[in-house]
């Protein structure tokens, strides 16, 4: 039940991920590009971060899963850092564009 959880959160990222792609292929303010280029890659590693767990969770028992998350939790700690990393400078690109990230008016 819980590999399949991951299975179907790293189906959603990746669909984000392929969106922000989309977006950020037209034409736009670089920055926005830029902005949802690193929105795509942010939701890859969460993707990916899932794909790991959900491959720790496969197959696996009570014995066997905390060797396997003890084995990949470097790898799991990366990915999370890398995917915070690509939020950071969203962020930062949203905060200093402020003019190109307003919100609609209704």
């Amino acid at each position: 039940e819980a590999a399949a959880a991951c299975d179907k959160s790293a189906a959603k990222y990746r669909e984000g991920a392929t969106k922000f792609d989309q977006a950020s292929k037209l034409k736009l303010q670089e920055q926005l590009k830029e902005y949802l280029t690193l929105k795509s890659r942010e939701f890859s590693k969460h993707a990916e971060q899932a794909d790991v767990v959900k491959s720790i969770m496969d197959g696996g028992d009570a014995e066997t899963i905390p060797k396997k998350i003890n084995d990949n939790r470097d790898r799991i700690n990366q990915i999370e850092q890398e995917a915070i990393e690509l939020a950071a400078k969203s962020t930062k690109i949203q905060q200093e564009n402020k003019n190109i990230f307003k919100p609609e008016s209704k």
